[in-house]
């Protein structure tokens, strides 16, 4: 655009076939400003609405503290961004009056109207990356962080044109890597995701899943007058693709061990295969290659095309030719322990004992037993409260004239509980021929 005018601005592809790269020499030569688009748009609409990829993050510091130099102050930046816990920046480029840093990663294709909503957690993540630069860097080391750049559709200067307002060269003056392989992967800022209070990509992606395959399997069993227990096998199997994440990342620290990648990715895809639609299943498996990363894609699904075919010829048949996974099976060919499910926390990739275990635990924390000796202690305890209860809601009724409706109120239980109360009790007094 020309220098101040906004008005003026003018799009253009930056590609050699539309002459974009002799349009920024010439707009260089006439000092006019150049800016580039962080993210891609399926339009030449630049807006949120049309984002059809985003790989990048980034902060635009508009002024640094009088005499620094962008160079000392970009060392200063790295160094604080690695205290905080952030990954480094890709790159910073001095603007001309400050500095902008930017972090790349894998380009994350945006579908309309995907279930998954990659440009609402960006949005998260830039945000967080604002206020935490703002607050424990530049509070220190000084500068303004603009934070109107929290929008999708922003633009920042180009490297090689010129800052018309200052007269500056606008160049990249720190960079973290070498080669375009040190790119960051998006699966990678993960941790960095649910320390801002995000759900693993993965879960969320599991939360979102088309779970029409297990439905249609309930709607045969209703029309053929089978007992349907479709909700809790999706459960459980949701529970085994959670329980293999906490392998993958916490017992194997995200490196899967020599010869078990292939039977790991076999059990993610054959809990998928209950959970998704079995068009969406190799999608599914595609997108788990891009998160671990070293999985070949055409490889994966050339190996997985047993565990797919079956899931899509259950649907269309009334017999269903899933695989199943039994908890012994995967302890075994993922060589994990009751030890390692303790540890991991892993709900269903445990022995039978183990859960046992866990269940009677669990119900005793329900049931409020571990506060007492035994059982029989606890159900005593529960049997003085009840005839207190009961008495408590005689006195109110009959002696002090109270409404049901009040004295519901008054003892944080519901009208019925009352009524059904006060019914008993008159039943018994009828049959003892009591009139108290």
């Amino acid at each position: 655009m020309q220098s101040a005018e906004k008005s003026n601005w003018v799009n253009s592809s930056l590609s050699p076939q539309h002459g974009s790269y002799d349009r920024i020499l010439e707009a260089k030569t006439k000092q006019q400003d150049v800016y580039v688009s962080m993210q891609r748009f399926y339009t030449r609409k630049r807006s949120a609405e049309q984002t059809s990829s985003i790989s990048s993050f980034y902060v635009d510091i508009d002024q640094l503290p009088p005499g620094v130099d962008p160079m000392d102050y970009a060392t200063d930046f790295v160094e604080m961004v690695y205290g905080i816990g952030f990954p480094p920046p890709s790159y910073i480029l001095s603007s001309g009056r400050g500095i902008h840093a930017v972090w790349l990663f894998n380009k994350i294709g945006i579908k309309r109207n995907s279930t998954y909503n990659a440009t609402a957690r960006w949005k998260v993540i830039q945000n967080k990356i604002i206020s935490e630069v703002q607050e424990k860097l530049c509070s220190v080391i000084g500068g303004v962080v603009d934070t109107a750049v929290k929008d999708l559709s922003r633009v920042l200067r180009l490297s090689g044109t010129i800052n018309s307002k200052t007269g500056d060269n606008v160049d990249i003056i720190w960079t973290a890597f070498e080669s375009k392989s040190n790119i960051l992967r998006y699966s990678s800022l993960d941790d960095l995701q649910v320390g801002f209070g995000l759900k693993p990509r993965e879960e969320y992606l599991l939360e979102k899943q088309i779970i029409s395959l297990s439905l249609e399997k309930s709607k045969r069993q209703k029309e053929t007058g089978e007992k349907s227990s479709g909700k809790n096998f999706i459960t459980l199997n949701q529970t085994i693709i959670s329980d293999l994440w906490k392998v993958y990342h916490n017992a194997w620290n995200g490196r899967i061990p020599d010869g078990k990648w292939d039977l790991w990715l076999f059990s993610m895809t054959v809990a998928l295969s209950h959970t998704t639609h079995p068009d969406a299943l190799a999608s599914s498996v595609k997108d788990i290659c891009n998160q671990i990363g070293w999985m070949n894609q055409k490889e994966a699904l050339a190996m997985m095309g047993s565990a797919i075919r079956r899931a899509k010829k259950s649907l269309e048949d009334q017999k269903d030719e899933r695989y199943r996974l039994s908890s012994d099976y995967l302890m075994k060919i993922l060589d994990i322990s009751d030890d390692d499910a303790e540890t991991h926390d892993l709900r269903y990739i445990a022995s039978k004992n183990l859960r046992q275990k866990r269940k009677a635990v669990a119900k005793r924390d329900k049931n409020g037993w571990n506060e007492y000796g035994s059982r029989e202690d606890y159900q005593r305890h529960r049997a003085d409260l009840k005839a207190h209860r009961e008495a408590e809601i005689i006195r109110m009724i009959d002696f002090l004239g109270m409404r049901r409706k009040h004295v519901s109120d008054k003892l944080s239980i519901a009208p019925k509980t009352v009524s059904n109360i006060m019914s008993k009790i008159r039943r018994e007094r009828i049959e003892n021929e009591c009139p108290f």
